[in-house]
């Protein structure tokens, strides 16, 4: 090629190109394409304009250029993954910790010991298991709904919690003897009256609303998934709304 350009064949037709390129495929070199011959003959005369001498060396440059341009181009993508532990051996790991961090959503830690209860509905539940310490299974069913926990969790927690309080309640005290003088004085309050949120006093009135309207005229059990559905969508729908704010 170096030998045409010399001649004086410095911008070869495409005719002329071809036959170039028939005879370099017959040497071996099949991946070379007319392109990568144009480029060669517009290095030699990019060379020549600069007073310089064109070699043959930039000929391997290019072709092989052209070759990897020509090839079709396989690229392998490896992604490293962390190591990501589960729930059982994190547990393993770390009795003691009293949160673990939900694998859905790493900004909404659960108890350890019920998976399915956020931290953030552990108030929410405290509140309606003071009102009803006994609830049956199909408040247990509402409150899981509610708070979006399995209900198995939920009993398990109700049964633990209302055991701890009334054995705290269970502590016997010393009568004290009051004088007339400190019974007049009214009790200062060492203690700040909680102050309940709105959240919990809306999920405190549905609760009072179930259990009002159930005391007075039950009315008919749901036979079918989609008769609760359609009795507890409302609360449901409330519930979602307080939750998502």
């Amino acid at each position: 090629m170096l030998d045409a350009f010399d001649s004086g064949n410095t911008h070869p037709t495409k005719q002329q190109r071809a036959k170039l390129l028939r005879k370099i495929h017959r040497l071996g070199f099949s991946w070379y394409t007319d392109q990568s011959l144009s480029n060669l003959f517009a290095y030699y005369r990019r060379t020549k304009s600069l007073g310089w001498q064109p070699t043959s060396t930039p000929t391997v440059m290019i072709s092989a250029a052209s070759s990897t341009s020509a090839m079709p181009r396989r690229k392998k993508l490896t992604i490293k993954i962390p190591s990501v532990l589960k729930r059982q051996e994190l547990s393993a790991m770390s009795a003691s910790t009293c949160t673990v961090t939900d694998d859905a959503s790493p900004i909404s830690p659960r108890l350890s010991n019920y998976p399915s209860i956020r931290v953030a509905h552990l108030s929410n539940l405290e509140i309606l298991s003071k009102d009803t310490p006994a609830p049956s299974e199909k408040v247990i069913e509402i409150w899981a709904k509610l708070t979006q926990s399995d209900p198995e969790d939920v009993k398990r927690w109700v049964d633990i919690n209302t055991s701890n309080s009334l054995g705290a309640e269970d502590v016997d005290e010393e009568p004290t003897t009051v004088s007339d003088s400190e019974r007049s004085e009214p009790p200062q309050s060492i203690c700040p009256v909680p102050q309940i949120s709105a959240q919990d006093r809306l999920l405190l009135a549905i609760h009072q609303s179930l259990s009002s309207s159930s005391g007075s005229e039950p009315p008919p059990l749901p036979k079918t998934s989609s008769q609760f559905n359609n009795l507890f969508a409302p609360y449901e729908m409330m519930m979602k709304r307080l939750i998502e704010r």
